[in-house]
């Protein structure tokens, strides 16, 4: 009988003042393995941020204990 694999995925969004110190500290203290970064802008990111003129945030997503 094959053996089932089991696999597990969590998302955790944190809102973060300053991106590069909150990298480091996942990075280089937590060992997090960054897998993408990207810049996020235009209407639907502004309607659910509620702003009332253009805004920009940066994504990063990462793997934490493999």
């Amino acid at each position: 009988m094959p053996r089932s694999t089991m696999c597990r995925f969590v998302t955790l969004v944190v809102g973060v003042t300053d991106m590069d110190r909150a990298l480091a500290f996942y990075r280089d203290t937590l060992g997090m393995e960054v897998v993408f970064e990207t810049l996020i802008s235009g209407e639907p990111f502004d309607a659910v941020l509620h702003a009332s003129r253009r805004q920009e945030g940066r994504v990063v997503g990462g793997l934490l204990g493999g």
